[in-house]
């Protein structure tokens, strides 16, 4: 781990020099075998939180450089995505009880 943001490590992303979301860690080992970049989604509990919430992510892993194997570097992006994803809930829970009325 080169750099983390602030909002990296208060998310629970990174911890001291590593990677701590087990998905995102996945990703960024297939980028870095294979050169390829991908995209992903997942969530996790923010803060050791004990009411069952999630934050939800929107990830982006891509190669830095033309390093591919084991050593190379990659560029991790994690875009906070929980409130365009209630907002969306709640707009599908809207419509579908305007359909039913």
């Amino acid at each position: 781990m080169l750099r983390a943001s602030d909002a990296a490590r208060a998310y629970g992303l990174v911890n001291g020099e590593r990677l701590m979301a087990s998905e995102l860690l996945a990703l960024a080992r297939q980028v870095r075998r294979d050169g390829e970049i991908r995209e992903g989604e997942f969530e996790v509990s923010v803060g050791g939180r004990s009411d069952g919430r999630m934050t939800s992510f929107a990830v982006r892993v891509a190669p830095l450089g033309g390093d591919v194997g084991c050593e190379g570097l990659v560029l991790v992006l994690a875009e906070d995505q929980t409130e365009s994803r209630r907002v969306e809930e709640v707009r599908r829970t809207s419509s579908r009880t305007s359909a039913t009325s």
